[in-house]
């Protein structure tokens, strides 16, 4: 079931269907990543900045709009759906998420060869590397 649109991270079905209760979330939508808070990005949590702070505030007041226009049902019906993948939630226990380059973007709409492959499995394990305290039981 792809979930992207409406629910991209179907922990409540998962836990209840399979017992799961501790999930790693790898956040690979880089149209998504600039509108998280850095509270989701960050595996540092005594990193304290107040621009990340003030980010933070910004994204949550206007999710916080974008979700109160939607239940009004103020929001024109073929922009409802867009709205709800900015506004749901894409926390869980350990969130692995990359930083997006120029080159990420322009290609999310193409295919990408063996060296672009090889290249992004060494960047995930980057990203990953400062989290596995978190993964490791």
């Amino acid at each position: 079931m792809d979930g992207s649109i409406e629910n991209d991270l179907p922990m409540k079905r998962i836990g209840e269907l399979f017992n799961v209760n501790t999930f790693i979330v790898s956040q690979v939508n880089p149209h998504i990543i600039p509108f998280l808070n850095e509270d989701e990005t960050a595996a540092d949590i005594n990193n304290f900045s107040i621009f990340k702070t003030l980010k933070n505030f910004l994204i949550s007041e206007i999710k916080h709009i974008c979700s109160q226009l939607e239940y009004l049902d103020l929001i024109p019906s073929f922009l409802s759906k867009y709205i709800k993948v900015f506004t749901q939630s894409y926390n869980a226990d350990v969130n692995i998420i990359a930083k997006p380059r120029l080159l990420d973007y322009y290609n999310l709409f193409g295919n990408i060869d063996k060296v672009y492959m090889d290249e992004y499995k060494v960047l995930g394990a980057r990203y990953t590397f400062p989290s596995m305290n978190l993964i490791y039981l």
